[in-house]
């Protein structure tokens, strides 16, 4: 654990405030949930997401669209892409996302896209992409993205059906 060199008093409700410098390295926000883990040394806080739980499923699932249909999704949280086909994996996998899609998420609405979309802030791809949020229990939590020339009615059901397996397995 690395030392910061704050200290804060805990309040007579039992709070302490994170420092801003601090939430703003860690990309916390107001309203984000944070974790607590305990040891015997100490208090440990991270900010929590329902779909860091997901991962490991959301990878399968891309990996057998690509394999079954070939086509290329992305599964993300609200900050970054977490599971993507092989083919993308190298350029984008964990890479932080681009304003618009951290919109489209909090937007919560689908969107069509022809060429020049960006998943992540450096990159803009030369593929069409539909846009599907995943929201469960009313919060918005991510979002599953396809890729290809051109998107087919087919192709927004398949990732339409992809959200829906991934919020099923959140919401139990």
């Amino acid at each position: 654990m690395k030392a910061t060199g704050v200290v804060r008093r805990i309040d007579d409700l039992g709070r302490i405030v994170i420092p801003k410098e601090i939430r703003r390295n860690f990309k916390i926000n107001e309203g984000d949930s944070i974790e607590i883990f305990v040891d015997n040394n100490g208090i440990i806080l991270k900010k929590y997401s329902l779909l860091d739980d997901m991962v490991e499923l959301s990878s399968k699932l891309v990996e057998l669209v690509y394999k079954v249909y070939g086509k290329s999704i992305f599964v993300t949280d609200k900050e970054k892409v977490i599971a993507v086909s092989k083919n993308f994996e190298k350029n984008y996998l964990n890479k932080e996302l681009s304003s618009f899609v951290k919109e489209n998420i909090d937007k919560r609405s689908e969107v069509t896209m022809a060429e020049g979309f960006s998943i992540i802030s450096s990159e803009k791809l030369s593929y069409a992409s539909f846009f599907c949020p995943m929201i469960v229990n009313s919060d918005s939590l991510g979002s599953i993205i396809l890729v290809d020339q051109e998107i087919t009615e087919e192709d927004k059901n398949l990732t339409r059906f992809i959200a829906s397996i991934l919020v099923k397995n959140l919401e139990e």
